[in-house]
């Protein structure tokens, strides 16, 4: 944060609206953070986030370019290792690597090719991950 907004006391007469992001929260100083009257804190998805993620934009996808009465079955679809393999990312690399994989395409060839966890693997690697591992 810029050092004119830091050095601000809680006791100026000041009303606005700051909106920050901040990756690492537990390494920030709180100090940064007493000026400010009211915070929220939004963390990454969890697993089980995670997998409702994946679940909802890749069936979102399918359905958006499937011609209407069609179906794919899902249900042998492994959620459970692309919510693990993409802890660390935020829901916007996640819909960002089904929209690369599922083009109109690929949904085109699903009953020929079934969909493989593999495939969406490559497209999140390009995404923003806040993982420091990564």
């Amino acid at each position: 944060m810029k050092k004119s907004v830091l050095k601000m006391s809680t006791t100026d007469k000041m009303a606005g609206l700051f909106i920050g992001l901040q990756h690492n929260f537990a390494k920030t100083g709180v100090k940064e953070f007493e000026i400010f009257n009211k915070k929220i804190f939004f963390p990454l998805p969890h697993f089980a986030d995670l997998k409702l993620i994946w679940k909802f934009y890749i069936e979102k996808s399918i359905n958006k370019h499937l011609p209407k009465g069609n179906h794919y079955n899902l249900s042998e679809f492994k959620f459970d290792s692309l919510a693990e393999i993409s802890n660390g990312y935020p829901g916007g690399s996640i819909k960002q690597a089904v929209e690369y994989v599922l083009s109109e395409k690929r949904i085109s060839l699903l009953n020929k090719i079934s969909l493989s966890m593999n495939e969406f693997i490559d497209p999140l690697t390009y995404t923003k991950s806040f993982d420091d591992s990564k």
